[in-house]
């Protein structure tokens, strides 16, 4: 790419990330008067939403903190598989009491991994016979299309064995029909940023060392206004042109987002050329891939949001790997050890390995992991300043689960967390108890677990309370990062269906209210 080429490029993408209704906002008049009014709006802190999702439900016992509702403190983690994540518990909100309907119900005609990978984000009918993808698509490519610089598509990520396209690997949908797989290697994600960092291919221009200096998009074009305002023109089209330039100065400034866009601040995050070979490729669970890709894909995604590139995000993990690493040895695939019965059978004796540990104690271990990896990412985005806050204050940090308990495999009481506020739109520090009927916490260890009695796997370890419909969680996560309804006015519905009565769609529109700050 020439010089010339690659100065325009850099231009285009900020320009893009401006939005068109920005640019075009000076020969606009109306626009124009709409931005004025909103220049107190901190435009240059952007909401994220990121959606942290698990495979194969979890030991819902042990996972849930030990009160149903209330303020959320450290002895209400002690003990739990959470425990790790004490540190937050002020950035913390638990949303308890929620269900993720799905098309066919609790007869389950489908296999019920289906359904719930189908339905979780799209609230939608899934394709029975096919491929059985989804006939909506997912939340996070509405969020991305409303708020998103450029309308971009969301940045999807996993680790390896986690991009593939059969309805088990895949929950992101752009389209009705359309899977949108996850990428897993780090450095396809990291080749998409470092022209941005100055540190691309070919040599730097004077455009890469303003970025790298920080500077405003501004800085970028004042040289084209300032050649297009020694244009012979009228006197207006002149103060058209200077209003351009005056209102993207006024509403971007310096813009800190952007300014943490720097080859110098991606090396203090760890992002570097070496660290990112050094966990890309490799292969299926080659040794330090999956757990330092991971690590590697939270610092991308952080990196992502200082450049201002993405503000939808999903990372998720593949859901039928055996687990050998960080000191974990497993003998069977996560899949099996969630059926308790170590295959994908259903039913039959319970599980125990060639040392003895039950299934239970196994999915215990796995579950504590995936609570290390995130409390790794909440850590990694808390560690970077945002003029006075935080870069997690200004996100959405959601983990969702694929099912509530591997062995039930129920959809209702899901184990569900947000960190970050969203810019301070949701409760922080809280237990939310939302079903009127208190959501319990399962009882997954009735299965093959200490209070098992006839060491036999069935389906006892599931609940039947917390049956909120999820569509409400994603409408107010939709909110918090800005996007609208048709009509202008805050989301109130999204998804097909709400209930186990297809044909009754939305029956309980709107937020949760009681998760609001």
């Amino acid at each position: 790419m020439t010089t010339v080429n690659k100065r325009a490029h850099n231009r285009r993408i900020f320009l893009k990330g401006l939005g068109g209704a920005l640019v075009a906002a000076p020969f606009l008049p109306s626009v124009h008067e709409r931005w004025a009014k909103a220049q107190g709006v901190p435009a240059n802190k952007p909401i994220r939403s990121v959606i942290y999702f698990t495979h194969n439900g979890c030991i819902t016992d042990y996972w849930f903190p030990t009160k149903e509702s209330g303020p959320l403190d450290a002895e209400a983690l002690a003990g739990t598989t959470l425990e790790p994540l004490t540190p937050y518990v002020n950035k913390l909100c638990f949303p308890r009491g929620l269900k993720a309907y799905n098309s066919y119900g609790e007869i389950q005609t489908v296999d019920p991994h289906d359904q719930a990978m189908g339905s979780k984000l799209t609230c939608a009918t899934i394709d029975p016979d096919g491929s059985r993808y989804a006939t909506s698509h997912s939340i996070d490519h509405e969020i991305a299309k409303q708020i998103n610089p450029g309308g971009a598509a969301p940045l999807v990520l996993s680790v390896s064995g986690g991009s593939g396209t059969n309805i088990k690997d895949v929950m992101s949908f752009s389209a009705p029909g359309v899977a949108y797989p996850a990428i897993s290697n780090p450095q396809t994600v990291y080749n998409n940023l470092t022209n941005l960092l100055g540190s691309g291919s070919g040599e730097p221009t004077p455009d890469d060392y303003r970025l790298k200096r920080g500077k405003g998009i501004a800085d970028l074009i004042r040289g084209d206004l300032e050649a297009l305002q020694r244009i012979d023109m009228s006197k207006r089209d002149r103060q058209r042109v200077q209003d351009w330039l005056d209102l993207i100065t006024d509403v971007t400034g310096p813009v800190q987002v952007a300014a943490g866009c720097t080859a110098d601040n991606a090396t203090a995050l760890g992002v570097t050329s070496d660290a990112v070979k050094a966990v890309s490729g490799g292969g299926f669970q080659s040794s330090g891939t999956v757990s330092g890709s991971a690590d590697m894909m939270f610092k991308l995604m952080a990196l992502t949001m200082m450049c201002d590139q993405n503000r939808s995000f999903i990372f998720t993990y593949p859901g039928y790997f055996t687990f050998n690493w960080d000191g974990i040895v497993h003998e069977k695939d996560h899949h099996g050890l969630s059926h308790r019965v170590g295959s994908a059978a259903v039913g039959g004796p319970c599980y125990t390995d060639s040392s003895g540990r039950s299934s239970v104690e196994l999915l215990h271990e796995i579950d504590a992991w995936f609570v290390g990896k995130y409390l790794k990412l909440i850590e990694t985005l808390d560690s970077i300043d945002e003029g006075d806050s935080k870069l997690l204050d200004n996100c959405l940090v959601t983990w969702t689960q694929e099912i509530s308990d591997g062995a039930a495999h129920n959809t209702n009481n899901q184990p569900m967390i947000i960190a970050g506020s969203g810019g301070g739109y949701i409760k922080q520090g809280v237990i939310v108890q939302l079903d009127s009927r208190a959501a319990d916490r399962g009882k997954s260890t009735y299965e093959c677990g200490p209070n098992d009695t006839d060491e036999d796997a069935g389906f006892s370890s599931g609940s039947n309370t917390g049956n909120v419909p999820i569509n409400k969680l994603w409408v107010t996560i939709a909110n918090a990062t800005g996007c609208k309804a048709p009509d202008g006015g805050p989301m109130t519905h999204w998804g097909q269906f709400d209930s186990r009565n297809l044909d009754a769609g939305i029956t309980n529109p709107g937020e949760l209210d009681a998760l609001r700050a």
